[in-house]
């Protein structure tokens, strides 16, 4: 039966529960997080990470979500780097806003709008760098959706990207082709729910230009309500693993990932990356 009302997703989102999947826990720092939730709602994340060459650093970030107005949050860094974004999605049905910067100074926003048949993404940014815009459409229907992309360099008055997709999605399975870097780069990719517990997925990005194919298989498994595992292994002989697990009392959650070379003759990771989060967890 027909999806009468089928929203598709914008176009940076096609492809994005695969790219979840291989990227998120995925994290190589050596960190050490506390979080905590003020009365008046604001979420308190501290954190300090080792850092190789300037010894160790350490973020504050300060989340606070407004049912009326949206999202604030800020971030600082001990290397002197700031981030603040606001979004929010009240000001108008199918809507989202989204505005961002930094210190440096630079500024990005990002609109997206989405109804039933149709998602149009536009973002603009400007730095000291110079002005660009990206634009991008989408049209789906009953599951599937196909669209495009291209972004303009307003300072140099030029095309600087362009790139289309188009992906299948059911509620337990999502299909995807999409190109980048000026249509040089096509990824198809696959993800399957196999159950609640259980999902796996496949990857290939082949460069036109070059003729390189790289393919990546991989998944993730809850082993139960505080353990996830996940791994993946690409044709470059790149494995790569991660383990997380939460404890309830006291509130504890513990993620170490690893990345090995299996083409290499030592056994050593080649990446190591190990976090400890205590709080709200």
């Amino acid at each position: 039966m027909a999806t009468l009302d089928f929203v598709p997703p914008s176009f940076k989102n096609l492809g994005k529960r695969l790219k979840d999947l291989f990227s998120k826990k995925y994290d190589y720092k050596k960190e050490l997080l506390l979080k905590s939730t003020a009365r008046n709602n604001i979420e308190i994340e501290s954190g300090a990470e080792a850092q190789d060459a300037a010894g160790y650093g350490g973020h504050l970030k300060l989340k606070h979500a407004n049912r009326d107005y949206g999202i604030f949050e800020a971030n600082l860094n001990t290397n002197g780097r700031t981030e603040y974004s606001v979004e929010t999605s009240n000001l108008y049905k199918g809507l989202t806003l989204k505005l961002s910067g930094d210190e440096a100074p630079a500024g990005i926003v990002d609109l997206t709008y989405q109804q039933a048949f149709l998602a149009i993404s536009t973002v603009l940014a400007a730095s000291s760098k110079g002005k660009s815009v990206r634009e991008g459409l989408v049209i789906g229907f009953d599951g599937l959706s196909v669209g495009g992309e291209v972004a303009y360099d307003i300072s140099n008055a030029a095309v600087v990207d362009y790139n289309a997709g188009a992906e299948y999605s059911q509620p337990d399975l999502t299909l995807t082709v999409k190109t980048a870097n000026n249509a040089d780069i096509v990824t198809t990719s696959v993800i399957h729910d196999i159950s609640k517990d259980l999902a796996a997925g496949g990857q290939f990005d082949y460069a036109i230009a070059t003729g390189n194919r790289t393919f990546t298989l991989g998944g993730s498994y809850l082993v139960d309500a505080d353990t996830i595992v996940k791994a993946k292994v690409n044709s470059k002989s790149v494995f790569s693993a991660v383990w997380e697990h939460r404890l309830r009392n006291p509130s504890l959650k513990f993620g170490l990932a690893t990345e090995h070379n299996l083409g290499a003759a030592s056994t050593v990771p080649t990446r190591v990356g190990l976090a400890i989060t205590a709080g709200d967890v």
